[in-house]
């Protein structure tokens, strides 16, 4: 099989709290109104993503895996999960909280019946100059106050807040009370699962007058109670180099500030070596990548590309400037 760099037609999810800058952002002609994500690249159980360009185009992601399993996956993500796709990526936009939930680690999610737990990355996009997201708790809590504090409705008093602003990362492993908060804009990138368990959802209802159902006892057997001295990813802004932003057992994140200081940058990119995929998410400006294969392809501010392990390493090139997250899954 003569792999290429694909491009998948995004999901968008519509939600309550969903904001209206995602078509801006992607630079596409879509309803964005309350648009809250788009899945870019998904095997999650009916929503898996279609292909969009080249010779394949119209095939899903499961049967593009089926063509030829190693030469999309890589051997060693091949190896770990078989013909599974690991990870979930998306965009995120919020005109409103979302609601404060946690997730659970990969036991104990297979012990509800599904295949992953979920751990996350955010990184943001843009934010507004109020805006600000939770993780974490402000102090080590038990068991029992959390309980006490969901049926008195003083949970909120015992979140961590955390200003934002574009540029800032936090992982988000399983067991970690979360939020994004309103006027956002973020990358997130996670294990291949769509379990959440809803904590609290600020009393609100959807279009029906209907409030969403809360996941109290869940939540509780999966918190970690703890207090945390950093909740933030501290990582050097460097010009036309990869710079790690995390590495855990199921992905890596490498950030690259590209910024052409002759007609032409070009960099070499092989973060895989043949055992996993590579994606490409866009934040700013645009690039060409070019596959060791022959193949290549253009990626532009919101738009995600998957470079199948079989096609070799990369090179991408930048005529200007662009920002861009580098992600592999880590076997």
């Amino acid at each position: 099989m003569e792999w290429y760099p694909l491009a998948f037609e995004p999901i968008i999810k519509k939600v309550l709290w969903g904001g209206s800058a995602l078509a801006e952002f992607k630079q596409m002609n879509f309803d964005s109104r309350r648009a809250g994500e788009s899945w870019e690249i998904s095997a999650v159980k009916d929503h898996v993503s279609v292909l969009e360009n080249g010779p394949l185009r119209g095939k899903t992601l499961e049967e593009l895996i089926r063509i030829d399993p190693e030469g999309l996956l890589g051997s060693k993500v091949l190896e770990r999960y078989g013909e599974e796709f690991p990870l979930l990526i998306k965009w995120i936009d919020t005109a409103a909280d979302l609601s404060i939930q946690v997730h659970p680690d990969d036991a104990f999610a297979r012990a509800q019946g599904q295949r992953f737990g979920k751990t996350e990355l955010w990184y943001v996009v843009r934010a507004g100059s109020e805006s600000g997201l939770i993780a974490g708790f402000n102090k080590e809590l038990s068991r029992e106050e959390y309980l006490r504090r969901i049926a008195d409705d003083s949970i909120e008093e015992v979140l961590l807040r955390h200003p934002v602003r574009a540029g800032d990362v936090f992982m988000m492993p399983p067991g970690r009370v979360h939020s994004i908060g309103k006027d956002i804009l973020l990358a997130e990138i996670q294990q291949s699962s769509d379990i959440t368990y809803r904590i609290y959802d600020f009393g609100r209802k959807d279009d029906r007058g209907n409030t969403r159902p809360l996941h109290t006892e869940l939540a509780a057997q999966c918190l970690d109670y703890k207090l945390y001295s950093e909740y933030k990813t501290s990582y050097p802004k460097l010009l036309n180099q990869a710079v790690e932003l995390n590495r855990n057992k199921y992905f890596r994140v490498n950030r690259l500030e590209l910024k052409a200081q002759t007609p032409l940058l070009e960099i070499e990119r092989n973060p895989a070596a043949g055992k996993s995929f590579i994606a490409y998410m866009c934040i700013e400006g645009a690039l060409e990548l070019h596959c060791s294969n022959g193949s290549y392809g253009r990626l532009s501010r919101g738009r995600t590309l998957l470079i199948p392990a079989a096609a070799g390493s990369c090179r991408l090139q930048c005529k200007e400037s662009a920002l861009v997250l580098e992600i592999v899954a880590d076997c």
